[in-house]
């Protein structure tokens, strides 16, 4: 009886909280950039902006996508990816670590042609806080723009191959 007491104790201080087994799971989601420079509509279209973002999405099976696009945020609505705005689309890989977030991704798509478009990149991302970093810029969890995200660029992705 002791022993188990022993046992019982020494797991009651020893295990993890559920917030530490929520970090241990990675950065499921969808994330978007956090400075934005925003551009106003005029007053007669009313309470809107737009701006350019980076948005990454992490799958539970540890597929990632990186899409650079337009997002809209307008009054009383939930924001929105942009239809009509150019695209660059990156697919890739990531997994966690001690040292960080491991991603591994590539070009999959983009509106604008590039003369030398970038191969295979691997980073390791920071987390600080409720933040993570990627090449300088933070980007935090935004789980309202997941609908339209999921919309836009799910069956998109599916669909286009990797420039040659």
């Amino acid at each position: 009886m002791r022993l188990l007491l022993t046992f019982v104790t020494v797991l009651a201080f020893t295990s993890v909280s559920p917030h530490a087994c929520a970090q241990e799971a990675g950065p499921v989601g969808l994330w978007r950039q956090t400075k934005i420079d925003w551009v106003h509509a005029p007053k007669e279209i009313g309470k809107e902006k737009t701006g350019n973002a980076g948005i990454m999405r992490f799958g539970a099976d540890g597929s990632f996508v990186l899409v650079y696009a337009s997002v809209i945020v307008k009054a009383g609505f939930p924001e929105v990816m942009s239809q009509g705005d150019p695209w660059t689309i990156y697919r890739g890989t990531w997994k966690t670590s001690t040292d960080g977030i491991h991603l591994s991704y590539s070009l999959l798509y983009r509106d604008i042609p590039c003369e030398k478009c970038p191969s295979v990149q691997t980073v390791i991302l920071k987390r600080k806080g409720k933040r993570v970093v990627l090449q300088g810029i933070a980007y935090q969890p935004e789980p309202a723009l997941a609908p339209s995200f999921e919309a836009t660029f799910s069956s998109f992705a599916a669909q286009v191959q990797p420039p040659s």
